[in-house]
This record gives C-alpha cells, sequence and structure tokens, in this order.
C-alpha cells in the first residue's frame, strides 16, 4: 500500500534530482522545504532516506515552516535525532518576514541543490514557488529546482527552474506501485543469487536470504527503496531509461560511482531507523559497522553495493524500457527560435561521440 502523497512525493524528487542538477566545487548538499501540510513530511523524509552527499559530509535540510500541524507525533524528532542529515526546522510569517527567513536560510549556507514547496491551499505552493524565485534572483543567489507540489502542472516563472509535482490518480497510482513492487522483486532476486555464489554452503543463515514470500516486510521495505532510487542512481552517470530494448551497459568505473550511492541510501535509511555505527552488529543496540563511509568498507560489502547496481537493466526492462545515456550541453544565454531549431538540427546530425 503506497499513499498518493508518497507517490506525489516521489515524483517531487523525480523532478529535482541531485543528478541533473550540479553546482560547481562539489559543496556540501544544501536542500530546503518550505510551507505547511502532510507533504512536508513526506518530502523531508523522502530526501534524507536518499542519503544525499553523505558519504562525504552530513547534508543539511533547512524546513521553513508556516504552520504548526505538519509532522505526526515523533516524527520531527526523529529526523533531527537521526545521523542520516542534519536538520534545522524555522518557522515564517507572511509578508517582510518570509523574505527575511529566506535570507537567513541561503545567505552564508551552502548553496541550495534543491527547495521543494507545499501547503494544502488550492494555489499556495505555487506562490511559494514563486516567492522563492524572485528573493533568490534578488539576492543574487543560484536557482536551484524549486519543486511546487501542485493540483496541477503549468509553466510558471521566470527562471524555468519551477517544476510541478501533481498526484497520480489512482489507477496510475496503482499501476505505480505494482512497478516499484516488480522491481523490488527483482533487486532481491539478484542480492540471492549473489549470495549463493558467494557464501556457498552458509547461505540461508542470514534473516535477508529467504525467498520473497517469506521475506519480513521490513526487508521488502529495503528493495523497495532500491528499485524507488532507480532514476536518482541513472542521473549522476549521465544515464535515463526509454522505453525499447538493447540498453547500453554500464563501464566499472560507473557500477563504482552507484554502489557509493547504493551505499548512503542503505545508511540513511538505517539511521533514519534509530541505528548507528557500532564496531560489531548489534540489533538490540541498533548498532551496524558498515555505517560508515564507502572507503572504509570491506571488499565483500562493497561487492553487495555493487550487485544492487547491476539489478538497474533488469529493473529497467519490467518496464519495457533500457538504461541510455544523455548528452547536455551547457548555454551562457537563452536562444531565439531560429538559433534554438539550428542547435536541434546540428544535434541530431551529430555523433553522439563528438559531443
Amino acid at each position: 500500500v503506497v499513499s498518493l502523497s508518497q507517490m506525489t512525493t516521489r515524483r517531487g524528487a523525480a523532478a529535482a534530482m541531485s543528478g541533473r542538477y550540479t553546482i560547481e566545487g562539489d559543496p556540501r548538499v544544501h536542500i530546503a522545504l518550505y510551507g505547511s501540510g502532510e507533504a512536508l513530511e513526506a518530502a523531508a523524509f523522502d530526501i534524507v532516506r536518499q542519503g544525499f552527499g553523505l558519504d562525504l559530509e552530513r547534508p543539511l535540510l533547512s524546513i521553513l515552516r508556516t504552520g504548526h500541524a505538519d509532522f505526526s507525533a515523533g516524527a520531527l524528532d526523529r529526523l533531527q535525532a537521526s545521523t542520516a542529515a542534519e536538520v534545522r526546522v524555522l518557522a515564517a510569517a507572511a509578508g517582510f518576514g518570509l523574505d527575511r527567513a529566506i535570507a537567513d536560510i541561503v545567505l552564508d549556507a551552502p548553496p541550495l541543490l534543491a527547495l521543494h514547496c507545499a501547503s494544502p491551499a488550492p494555489g499556495e505552493a505555487e506562490a511559494l514557488a514563486l516567492r522563492w524565485e524572485d528573493v533568490l534572483l534578488g539576492l543574487r543567489r543560484p536557482v536551484p529546482p524549486i519543486i511546487a507540489y501542485s493540483s496541477a502542472s503549468a509553466p510558471l516563472g521566470r527562471t524555468g527552474m519551477i517544476r510541478m509535482a501533481v498526484a497520480p490518480d489512482l489507477a496510475e497510482a496503482r499501476d505505480l506501485a505494482e512497478l516499484m513492487d516488480a522491481r523490488a522483486r527483482a533487486v532481491h532476486a539478484a542480492f540471492l543469487n549473489a549470495q549463493r555464489a558467494a557464501r556457498g554452503g552458509a547461505f540461508g543463515a542470514a534473516p535477508a536470504e529467504v525467498e520473497w514470500t517469506s521475506l519480513p516486510e521490513a526487508f521488502r521495505d529495503d528493495n523497495r527503496a532500491v528499485a524507488d532510487q532507480m532514476e536518482f542512481k541513472l542521473a549522476q552517470i549521465f544515464m535515463l531509461t526509454q522505453p525499447g530494448g538493447d540498453g547500453v551497459a554500464l563501464a566499472p568505473a560507473e557500477i563504482e560511482t552507484l554502489a557509493r550511492t547504493a551505499h548512503a541510501r542503505w545508511w540513511a535509511a538505517k539511521a533514519l531507523a534509530g541505528w548507528r555505527h557500532g564496531d560489531s552488529r548489534d540489533d538490540r543496540l541498533q548498532l551496524h559497522p558498515d555505517m560508515q563511509p564507502y572507503d572504509l568498507l570491506s571488499e565483500p560489502v562493497k561487492q553487495k553495493d555493487r550487485d544492487e547496481v547491476a539489478s538497474l537493466p533488469v529493473m529497467a526492462a519490467l518496464a519495457g524500457e533500457a538504461l541510455r545515456r544523455e548528452r547536455r550541453l551547457g548555454l551562457t544565454q537563452a536562444l531565439d527560435a531560429a538559433a534554438l531549431a539550428r542547435l536541434r538540427t546540428t544535434l541530431a546530425t551529430t555523433p553522439k561521440t563528438h559531443v
């Protein structure tokens, strides 16, 4: 069972993928949330659970609240107590005080990698997004992807950085949930195959080394989270999924990059559940030795993350898709219609290896 708010949050996170918006110098990850309503909590947990930048430094999450009934009992305390992120919570009123609160967040802090605006009031999320865009431009700060959790999708703003996250209807949500579950099963099947090969006669002793039908729900959810992160992983290496077959293969260096991402997600999910680093695993005290940077892991543990990455082509195939590489261009100024048409014509006739 997946709620519509969770589905909407996933769309918002996908629209602000860190891999498709980058900042020179790789500063500390800083993501802001602004507004009120239940979407604020859903987005906050989904963002922290991805483990953005955790392998290098704890990400910073700034939450600017305009209401007081956004988080369920204990949720905000759990978020702030987690070692997966540093969470700062501020309150803001309308008018000039709002601009001042925004300035307090963006000045003397790492540049924003993304911003999420939410409100249960119709049209308010869009208004909040526009307000942020104006303030950031006034402060001469980079405008990151700004996500407005909205009931309808329409072009908005002056920079092209405002994107809408619209809730799917029930039929679409059902199909998306079924696809995510099918991908989660594929992830677990790949894990079992790798564990059988690596552990031989010892296979089956670990709680997760069972078939899907016997797998505890907590482990199923972790596999669903792996499937849910597929687009995030691919964005980091200039890849995406598109309909069709015969996709491109991942290079060894790309697999290693994505293994780091996979480990950070696992680490963040553990931290949100209350686990902390310990020299040896203790389920009662919630201690785990692998809750540390990827470079400090043992080779067998790193291989588990690589095996997770190996499931990406299978997950794509479940949706009738395959892995494709992207080409990206940076333009110093906006193009008029004629220049844009010439650019598209040139790109269509240029071998991809030459771009």
